[in-house]
């Protein structure tokens, strides 16, 4: 289990996040996560849902143009109370260095019981070739964000959102 407190937010990392850092992250009162795939996204975006929580995200909008990308990010937050964005390799070339977004990912020891997930969840077979393939590196990517946080097997995407919004 992870305890946290809004004040001092810890992660693996023993990254902490102060309550002016987290304000930050909240574009125009908006908290954008960045989540690999497999994390829980469809489950969390239900329950926030559920929760009247104005919800959007990038993968509803295929049709964005790669050179606009953080534009539509700006303009998506700016209508919602939290945008997810899937994460991908390269992902943060693609996206401006003024966009503050917590990027959540799996342990690296978890990448078997992803694989499974992912077969579970009827991911296509290059889809699931891709990600076993680049696993190591992407995780290790993920690991280099400043506001990275790995989620164990225990833990899920709503334990990470919840105390912060």
């Amino acid at each position: 289990m992870i305890y946290y407190s809004f004040i001092n937010f810890f992660n693996d990392n023993n990254i902490i996040l102060t309550e002016s850092q987290i304000k930050k992250l909240k574009r125009n009162n908006c908290l954008i996560i960045s989540c690999f795939a497999g994390v829980g996204k469809n489950y969390a975006i239900k329950y926030l849902k559920d929760k009247g929580y104005k919800i959007n995200t990038i993968e509803k909008y295929k049709n964005f143009d790669k050179s606009k990308f953080s534009q539509n990010i700006k303009k998506l937050a700016d209508k919602s109370d939290l945008l997810f964005i899937p994460y991908y390799l390269n992902f943060e070339k693609d996206i401006d260095k003024d966009i503050e977004y917590i990027l959540v990912y799996p342990e690296l020891s978890l990448k078997n019981q992803y694989i499974d997930r992912y077969k579970k969840l009827k991911f296509s077979k290059n889809q699931i070739k891709y990600l076993s393939d680049n696993w190591e590196h992407m995780i290790k990517n993920c690991k280099e964000n400043k506001y990275g946080i790995s989620i164990n097997q225990d833990t899920t995407l709503l334990d990470i959102i919840d105390p912060l919004i």
